[in-house]
Formats: C-alpha cells, structure tokens, sequence
C-alpha cells in the first residue's frame, strides 16, 4: 500500500511529533529534573519511533515496509519507561517486575524476524506492508499488534491500581494529604486503557477481513503514540509526592513488635513532636519525622498502629487540633485562620471536625 503526503494519519503524526518536540524543550530546559527521570528520558527519546514510518511517509511519499515492521519493538520501551517512572514516584525503593516488558519484546523480536523471513520476497514489491484479511498467511502482523495493544493494556490497568494504591496509603506516611497526590497519571493511564481496547478491536476486524480499512497500521502507530504522549505530558509535570519509605514484608509481620517496644517508640515520638513543634510543620511526612526522631519509619508506622490504633495522619493532628484549641482559647484568633494556618481542612468542615476532636476529649 501506499502511504501518501494527504493521508491523515501521516498529519497527525507530524503534529504528535511538534507537540513531542515542544514537550522535549521544556523537559530539557528544567533546571531540576523530577523524580523518575530516567524512565521519563528513556520514553521521550525512544517516543519518535512510533511514528518514523508515518513521517519516512511525510518525507519521502510512501512507506517502507522494514520500517513499518521494526517500529513496533518500540512500544516495550515505552511502557518499561512509564512503569519505571511512576514506580519512582510511588516508592522510595521501587521493586517492579520487569520480566513481562522483556518477555513482549523478545516475543516481538521473534514475530517481526519471522516477518522479515517470511515476506522477504515481496517486500521490494511494498511501500509499507498494510495487510487486510487473510490472518493465516498474515497472523505474525496482527499477533504483534495485538501483543502491543494487550501489553499496554495490562500496563496501563497496573499502574492506575498502583497509583489508587498509593493514595489510599496516604494517610500512613503524610500528614497533609492533599500536597502529595499524584495528578494526571492515572486519568492518562485510563486513556491508554481506552485506546488500547479499539486498536484490539481495529486489528480484529482488520485481521478477519470484516472491516476493509487501509490505512489501519498508520492509525494504529498514531493510536499508540498519541496514548503514550499523554501519558507523558502528565508524566513530565511537576509532581509533589511521598514516595513510600516502608518495608512492606516488615509491615505484613506487624506482630512481631512487642507492646513494651512499641509503647516506647510512640513515647520517644510523642516527646520528639513537642520538642519540636513538629505539628506546625505543613507538608510534614513519616519519613522526615523519623529522621528527626531518630526512629524507622517502618517501625514507627507499626508502632501507631498498636499502640495509637492511628495512622501518622491521624496521631499528627490530634496534637493540631490540642495546639488550635489552645490558640482559640489564648487569643482572639478565628477558627479558620487557624484551619488555614495548620491546614486542618476547608472551612466548611472544619467546625465539624474540631467539634469531634472536643466530643473525643470529654
């Protein structure tokens, strides 16, 4: 088939390609790269791959088949840098598989070199090897894409419970909750679900001859790169988050610790907060607090838990809602300045909340 200068999948992916260009000076231009920037590097400089057919096609006027083939082993390296990137911002010590990435590649590998064997007698005959129907002499096509389309897939859907994961464990290792998000991630990682499910439903349908669409490997390339920018622009921004410092095989053996141990590490906690006036600080985090405090972040989690019954969230603001209470008795000082100044929440539901803390205490 050939791809020419007016198709409009071959625009789009000169316009993916200026927003990735612009994407790519701004990055570059940062003077403190953020968190995770080797998956991010390694994501915005393999990210052009996946549209170099459509654009050897805006230069040149039509296809090539060997390019239209070797681009695919691309889309594993951008799915091991989204997964390396976001598992930096989640843990301070991230431990992921990344078997699964190598198993897609070297399976794609294999699909493309039986490929290039294969069709190697007509691909002088073609500008871009665009099959349609016929899946039992074209199968290692649509199994590649089909591969892709699933890896992005399992990889999207894994990252988004990952992220919900960490969010729900907020409260465990931050006091202030709503700093340390991680915003956009997971919605682009939704899309990349979205977009994943119509390029296995295209390749299907295109595979089994049920729907006579051309062009459908130049939108499936455009399909793929376009989910991966977004992915990327959100990935890119600055991100406030708590990567986890816990042991997470010492949080499942929580009985271990004994009571004695753990009455004396919320003692040694309790006296380092007054000292220091930690409740003060906004942004606060488990991992800061037990530096200061000279204890194991891990420990100091699981000790709360037995002694307190609390997480690091809740056993901090109890000492907020005592210092505002004593700030509202002392001076002429309004309920939400305080809120607002020790960030104890809006000031619709902060009356709420400081009425439950006095109920608690009498």
């Amino acid at each position: 088939m050939s791809l020419s200068n007016d198709s409009v999948a071959v625009w789009v992916a000169a316009l993916l390609t200026c927003i990735w260009l612009v994407m790519l000076a701004v990055t570059l231009k940062q003077k403190a790269l953020p968190v995770g920037n080797g998956g991010r590097m390694l994501m915005l400089l393999s990210w052009p791959l996946l549209v170099i057919s459509e654009l050897w096609a805006l230069g040149f006027g039509q296809g090539h088949s060997l390019i239209s083939l070797v681009v695919l082993i691309v889309a594993p390296l951008q799915l091991m840098g989204l997964q390396m990137t976001t598992m930096a911002l989640l843990w301070r010590k991230p431990r992921y598989a990344r078997w699964p990435h190598a198993l897609v590649a070297t399976v794609l590998l294999a699909l493309l070199s039986y490929q290039m064997w294969a069709f190697m007698a007509d691909m002088p005959g073609w500008h871009g090897l665009v099959p349609y129907g016929e899946p039992l002499v074209y199968w290692p096509v649509y199994a590649s894409c089909l591969l892709i389309a699933f890896a992005m897939l399992y990889t999207a859907i894994m990252q988004v419970e990952h992220i919900q994961q960490y969010h729900h464990d907020l409260p465990l290792q931050v006091v202030d909750t709503q700093h340390y998000k991680i915003k956009g991630v997971a919605g682009a990682c939704g899309f990349t679900v979205g977009v994943a499910f119509f390029l296995v439903v295209i390749t299907v349908l295109v595979g089994i001859g049920i729907f006579p669409f051309e062009s459908w490997l130049a939108w499936f390339h455009c399909g793929v790169a376009s989910s991966m920018l977004v992915v990327l622009a959100n990935l890119c921004r600055r991100q406030q988050t708590s990567p986890s410092p816990f042991d997470h095989a010492a949080l499942e053996n929580a009985p271990v610790l004994t009571d004695a141990k753990a009455q004396a590490i919320v003692k040694q906690a309790d006296s380092v907060v007054i000292a220091s006036k930690a409740y003060k600080q906004v942004g606060l985090t488990l991992e800061s607090f037990a530096r200061q405090a000279k204890l194991d972040p891990t420990i100091l989690c699981l000790a709360l838990l037995k002694v307190k019954k609390q997480h690091f969230r809740n056993y901090m603001y109890q000492f907020r809602m005592k210092y505002a209470k004593q700030l509202l008795l002392r001076s002429d000082i309004k309920l939400d300045q305080v809120a607002k100044r020790l960030q104890l929440g809006n000031k619709g539901t902060v009356s709420h909340t400081f009425l439950k803390y006095l109920e608690s205490k009498q």
